[in-house]
């Protein structure tokens, strides 16, 4: 069940087919992202893979397992220096508006042991999920998952992803998945899937033209629901002062 990394860097810390949930508020100011704790490790793996030598990071501690070796994440050493350790996250990704490069900064993150069963498919799912206080008991570093929180700068135009941290090298038959979702209030998701580790740009899905011609349905059946009732009152109130003489 653990994925052991021997000391010559010969594996990823993958073993199956992954996710990564990116969901996005209406105005894209603000992305919530879940995904494999490795991910966030991917130069550090490369650089062990590269030298044969043991992954060099303050936040995972080396351990033997048999003949080889598995890691587990150092959860005191992120609390000791969280703005650290969100720095390493905001600089994995970046995103832009249009085409136009903004700011992203990693304002709030949580760690789970495992991948979690709780839901993260809309802005409230996952603004609740960040912001529970984290678990992280026994955290073996392969099986860990990051919940991350960008607030991005104003701009304008169609949200995209522009970078999505560096390639991690993955075993043969291993996909990765990455979820890119819009969530407007009162309307359904928009929702797009994209293979791969996202080396091009990626553009979050627009609201679909039917989202948007139901609110315009639903502002119209509200005016037209007040103006109804507004009538009735009236022929009521002149019902009941009775015939005039």
């Amino acid at each position: 069940m653990i994925l052991v990394l021997a000391a010559s860097g010969a594996k990823a810390h993958l073993t199956h087919d992954q996710e990564r949930v990116f969901v996005a508020t209406s105005d894209g100011r603000t992305v919530f992202l879940r995904m494999p704790l490795p991910f966030a490790f991917a130069d550090e793996i490369a650089a062990a893979r590269e030298t044969r030598r043991p992954l060099a990071s303050p936040y995972l501690r080396r351990e033997l397992s048999g003949t080889a070796a598995r890691y587990r994440v150092l959860a005191e050493a992120i609390d000791a220096d969280e703005a650290a350790f969100r720095s390493r996250l905001s600089a994995l990704f970046a995103f832009d508006r249009g085409g136009t490069p903004v700011e992203a900064a990693a304002s709030a993150f949580r760690l789970h042991p495992r991948a979690p069963r709780t839901a993260f498919g809309s802005v409230s799912s996952a603004q609740a999920s960040v912001a529970t206080e984290s678990t992280p008991l026994d955290v073996v570093f392969s099986d860990s998952v990051v919940e991350i929180r960008f607030d991005l700068s104003a701009g304008t135009g169609s949200l995209g992803l522009r970078r999505s941290g560096s390639g991690l090298a993955l075993p043969d038959g291993v996909d990765v998945v990455n979820w890119l979702v819009v969530d407007a209030p009162g309307s359904s998701l928009s929702t797009v899937a994209v293979e791969g580790q996202l080396s091009e740009r990626a553009a979050f899905p627009p609201l679909t033209e039917r989202q948007t011609i139901s609110w315009s349905w639903l502002a119209l059946v509200v005016v037209l629901a007040l103006v109804f009732v507004l009538a009735i009152l009236r022929i009521r109130a002149r019902t009941s002062l009775g015939p005039r003489p």
